[in-house]
């Protein structure tokens, strides 16, 4: 499921110099993308506007788009100036789609950095000099950790409720994709999902789990998934402004 993020799972790393003057004001990302087949634009909590580009698209196409989605990029960039700066190491970790939270406690102490979840609402960090990338390195595998722990099961449980069954399910940490779900019935989850609510997990679950009846995303497709979630257009609003829920510290390892 790609349409609540702009990137997709085979974008290339690095930023397209398309323009050769950018206002200071704005910071604008341009990514190539081998997988991508639209033009897709977000706007992240740092107030960065991310346009992934498909591969060989001309640059007057690119500026059609931007210019068309001016105003609703402007609002989005407004939005997110007035939020107030994220704070790290973040007080607590909230994964909220399964109702965990845990408070950061830095222990110090000697040794290499290592990350202790064992106690219940509680993410224990020791070692020596414990902090910016290592720290972040730190609470992003524990996330993605956690989330190859309980989604494959919640994918499973949703699946077989809804009269279908999936091959396997996979947890990773795409750029881009929310979700995915190939012709083999392998569902493919990105492990942020666990920063949205639970309404939306389930909806994403609804979404993937629809793609086992109708590989496409056609009438008969949306009205597949208004069986499994009723909801259905609502919570795709929320998952469309998804990754304001992310953590910066997540989102850039």
């Amino acid at each position: 499921m790609s349409r609540p993020s702009p990137e997709s799972a085979g974008a290339a790393a690095g930023q397209l110099a398309l323009w050769s003057a950018e206002p200071e004001a704005l910071r604008i990302v341009f990514r190539e993308s081998r997988r991508s087949h639209r033009l897709c634009v977000r706007v992240d909590r740092d107030a960065v506007v991310e346009v992934v580009v498909p591969r060989g698209t001309p640059r007057r196409h690119v500026a059609s788009f931007l210019a068309e989605h001016e105003a609703w990029i402007a609002r989005r960039v407004a939005g997110a100036s007035t939020r107030p700066a994220e704070v790290f190491p973040p007080p607590l970790v909230a994964l909220d789609a399964i109702g965990e939270r845990r408070r950061l406690h830095l222990a110090g102490g000697a040794g290499r950095a290592r990350l202790d979840g064992a106690t219940p609402g509680l993410l224990r960090v020791q070692g020596a000099h414990v902090e910016g990338t290592t720290l972040r390195g730190l609470l992003r595998r524990w996330v993605v950790e956690r989330a190859r722990e309980v989604l494959p099961e919640r994918a499973h449980a949703f699946a077989r409720d809804a009269g279908f069954s999936l091959a396997s399910v996979q947890v990773r940490t795409q750029r881009t994709r929310w979700g995915s779900c190939s012709p083999r019935r392998v569902l493919s989850l990105n492990a942020a999902i666990l920063f949205q609510t639970p309404a939306v997990l389930r909806y994403l679950l609804a979404h993937e789990v629809a793609h086992l009846r109708h590989m496409n995303h056609s009438r008969a497709f949306w009205a597949t998934v208004e069986t499994l979630e009723p909801a259905w257009r609502e919570l795709d609003r929320e998952l469309l402004r998804g990754w304001e829920r992310v953590p910066r510290w997540f989102r850039q390892p």
